[in-house]
């Protein structure tokens, strides 16, 4: 019975329009309090930065991108690696075709400067260094580009970092303390389920055996 009911599901999905299989994370009741929550926190907290805490696969950066749906802003997104310096972040002196030292920026200054959120992927993987660096920042709002140089982040500016790990699994550092968290978590309850089948798959809903099946599903899994 399983297989047929397997076979049938693949005829209604190939029914179904190719738009719909690359939806982005579907906004969920639970999902949209949890924006909701976040654009409170901005409009309380103009320079509140955050972090956003979900195994692999969760929807952080897609949950980023709700967040940026609602308040219309610019974004730069940085993945994270052990052998990472504040001088790749904020920027550093090269030497240009003349022969001259001039300072090209990094992702941190530009976003600064522009009033831009910065995405920092992979938060684990940064060194202690990094984040040290990052902490007067968060606390001062002060940018120090150079010994003898700092900026006031432009409005709007925020830091965002994604960590691959749940907020319980993680050491939490002075940086990451200052930070409001947001933790991604699995299906909340039977409203959130039902709005990601009709959201992204709308051709269940024309099945006429599928209520009773999920509901036999369902008495299973609560066994």
């Amino acid at each position: 019975e399983l297989d047929q009911k397997i076979g049938e599901l693949q005829l209604y999905r190939m029914q179904e329009p190719v738009a719909n299989a690359h939806e982005e994370l579907i906004c969920t009741p639970h999902l949209a309090r949890k924006v909701g929550g976040a654009i409170d926190e901005m409009e309380k907290h103009i320079f509140r930065h955050f972090a956003v805490f979900g195994d692999e696969g969760s929807g952080k950066m897609s949950f980023v991108r709700l967040m940026k749906g609602v308040s219309q802003q610019q974004l730069i997104v940085v993945t994270l690696e052990e052998s990472f310096d504040s001088k790749n972040l904020v920027g550093t002196y090269i030497c240009n075709e003349t022969g001259e030292f001039i300072f090209k920026k990094g992702p941190l200054t530009v976003a600064a400067e522009e009033g831009m959120w910065l995405i920092l992927r992979n938060i684990d993987q940064s060194p202690p260094d990094l984040l040290s660096f990052l902490l007067p920042l968060v606390q001062e709002n002060k940018l120090q580009v150079t010994s003898t140089f700092s900026i006031t982040p432009k409005l709007g500016f925020r830091i965002i970092v994604l960590s691959n790990r749940n907020m319980s699994e993680s050491s939490i550092s002075p940086f990451l303390s200052l930070l409001y968290t947001i933790q991604l978590e699995a299906l909340q309850s039977r409203e959130d389920f039902n709005q990601i089948l009709s959201s992204k798959y709308r051709y269940v809903e024309s099945i006429p055996w599928m209520p009773q099946f999920l509901a036999k599903c369902v008495a299973h899994l609560e066994e």
